[in-house]
C-alpha cells in the first residue's frame, strides 16, 4: 500500500497547476532496461524528493531549511533515505586514502556531519532523521553547530551519530576549528575459521565510536588533526591518529599527511577491521600559466604514498606523477603509476615492482559540443616475475549541450585489449553508452542506453 501511495504522489506532483512553474521537475530515467520516474519539488524552505523503480523499490527525502529566514541561526531538518557524510566518513574510514592523484590536495578544514538526500538512481539507504543547528555570531567565534543523525537500518542495525563543532577566527588570516562526532554504531559477530583461531570470539552488538578533528589555518599554511577512537567488543577503547598538512606558497603546493594505527583489533564504525598500519603521503604541485594571446594553464605534480603493515614483513610504496593543461578550447592530462611492493629480509628491505600505468586523455570544446580521446595502458607481473599481463584501453566521448541547457547528450565508448606473456588468446572487450536529457516545462526526462561485448 504504501509504494502504491509513493507512486501515486509523485505522478500527482506533476500535476501542479502553473503557479508552481520553476520550482518542480520530474524525471524518467530508462537504465539498463528498467523504468526510474523521479521528481523533484522546490520551495522556499522546502525540498522534496522522491524515486520509484516498476519492481517498487524506492526513496524519498524532504529537507527543511530555514537559512533565508533565520540566517544568523539556520535550522536543518531532512528526512527520508538519507546518506551520511563528512565527518562520519573519516570516522567510518580513518586512515589516509590508498588512490593517488598527482593533480590534487586534500582539504585540511575540520567539519562536521554533512547529510544528503538520496539520488534518482540509489536505492540502498535505509529510512534516516537528520537535525543541525548552527549559530554564527561573527565575532571572534564564526560558527558554532550541533548535529543529530539517527539511521535505522534493519539488515546491519540502527546507529545514531550526534557532531558537535565550532570555529574562531582570532585574526584577519588565522583560523581555528574544532570538532567532535561520535555515537553507537553495530557490528557484527565474528566467525572462527579453524579451532586454533588466535581471534577471541564475540557476539553482535553495539560500540562506542567517536573523534576529535583540530584544524589551524594560518597564511598559506593549513593543519588538521585527527584523533578517533573505537570500543572493541571487550570494552578496550583503541586509538588511531591522522594528521594532514598542506603549504600554498606562489606557484608551489606542498602536502605532508600520516595515519598510525598501533592497534591489532580495531572495528570502525562501519563495521571495518583495520590492520595496524603506519602510512605517510608526501607531494607537491607546481602550477604557472603560459602564453599571453591564448593562455594556458599548467600544473606539474607528483604524490607518493608508503604503507608499513607493523605486523607484517610486506609493505607498499606507491608513486604517481603527471601534467594537467587546460586552454580555452582544449584540456588534457598524462599520468604515470608506478608502485613497489617492499619486502622484509635478511640482508634488508627489498624493492619489488608490483604494477604500473600510463594514462592520458584530452578534451577539444567547439560550441557546445565536447569531444574527448582517453588511453590508458596497464602492465602488471606476476608472483614470480616470469608472465606479464598488459592492457590497453582507448575511449572517446562526445557530449553536447544546447544554449539554454534544456537538452543534453552524452556518448561514450572504450574499447579494451587484455594480453598475457606464454598465452595465445588475447581478450577484447567493448563499452558503449547513450545518455539524453530533456528537460521540459515541469518535467525532466533521462534516457540511458548501455551496450556491452
Amino acid at each position: 500500500m504504501k509504494n502504491i501511495q509513493l507512486i501515486a504522489f509523485l505522478f500527482g506532483l506533476g500535476l501542479i497547476p502553473g503557479a508552481a512553474q520553476g520550482i518542480f521537475a520530474q524525471s524518467f530515467d530508462f537504465s539498463k532496461e528498467e523504468l526510474t520516474i523521479s521528481s523533484k519539488v522546490n520551495l522556499p524552505f522546502l525540498e522534496i524528493r522522491g524515486a520509484v523503480k516498476p519492481s517498487l523499490d524506492w526513496n524519498y527525502g524532504l529537507s527543511f531549511s530555514s537559512k533565508k529566514l533565520t540566517p544568523k541561526v539556520p535550522v536543518t531538518i531532512k528526512i527520508g533515505n538519507l546518506y551520511g557524510g563528512g565527518s562520519l566518513s573519516k570516522l567510518n574510514s580513518p586512515a589516509l586514502y590508498s588512490s593517488l592523484s598527482p593533480f590534487t590536495s586534500s582539504s585540511v578544514k575540520a567539519g562536521g556531519l554533512d547529510v544528503s538526500l538520496p539520488q534518482y538512481n540509489n536505492f540502498s539507504y535505509p529510512q534516516s532523521y537528520y537535525f543541525d543547528i548552527a549559530i554564527k555570531p561573527e565575532i571572534f567565534v564564526k560558527q558554532i553547530n550541533f548535529g543529530i543523525f539517527y539511521k535505522d537500518d534493519k539488515d546491519s542495525g540502527s546507529s545514531i551519530t550526534t557532531s558537535a563543532g565550532v570555529k574562531i577566527a582570532p585574526g584577519k588570516k588565522i583560523d581555528l576549528s574544532y570538532y567532535f562526532t561520535g555515537g553507537l554504531y553495530p557490528y557484527k559477530k565474528n566467525s572462527f575459521t579453524t579451532w586454533f583461531s588466535q581471534e577471541r570470539f564475540y557476539k553482535e552488538g553495539k560500540h562506542l565510536c567517536f573523534n576529535n578533528q583540530f584544524s589551524f589555518s594560518a597564511g598559506g599554511f593549513s593543519s588538521l588533526l585527527i584523533a578517533s577512537t573505537y570500543q572493541s567488543p571487550f570494552g578496550d577503547y583503541l586509538n588511531t591518529w591522522r594528521l594532514e598538512n598542506v603549504l600554498n606558497l606562489k606557484h608551489f603546493t606542498f602536502n605532508l599527511n600520516c595515519f598510525y594505527n598501533p592497534n591489532e583489533k580495531v572495528i570502525t564504525s562501519s563495521d571495518k577491521k583495520l590492520k595496524p598500519l603506519l602510512q605517510i603521503n608526501g607531494g607537491g604541485q607546481y602550477k604557472c600559466i603560459t602564453g599571453t594571446k591564448k593562455p594556458v594553464s599548467v600544473i606539474l605534480g607528483i604524490n607518493t604514498l608508503g604503507e608499513i603493515n607493523l605486523l607484517e614483513k610486506t609493505h607498499s610504496l606507491k608513486n604517481t606523477a603527471g601534467i594537467q593543461y587546460s586552454g580555452s578550447v582544449f584540456s588534457g592530462k598524462i599520468a604515470t603509476d608506478i608502485n613497489f611492493k617492499l619486502t622484509e629480509e635478511t640482508e634488508g628491505i627489498k624493492a619489488i615492482f608490483s604494477d604500473g600505468a600510463i594514462e592520458a586523455s584530452n578534451s577539444f570544446y567547439f560550441n557546445n559540443l565536447t569531444s574527448t580521446l582517453t588511453g590508458k595502458f596497464t602492465f602488471t607481473p606476476d608472483a614470480k616475475k616470469t608472465k606479464w599481463t598488459f592492457t590497453e584501453k582507448a575511449g572517446i566521448s562526445f557530449e553536447y549541450e544546447n544554449s539554454g541547457g534544456n537538452i543534453t547528450f552524452a556518448n561514450k565508448n572504450q574499447i579494451s585489449f587484455t594480453q598475457k606473456t606464454g598465452e595465445s588468446k588475447n581478450k577484447i572487450s567493448f563499452t558503449s553508452t547513450l545518455s539524453a536529457k530533456f528537460q521540459f516545462r515541469f518535467c525532466n526526462l533521462h534516457v540511458h542506453l548501455e551496450f556491452q561485448e
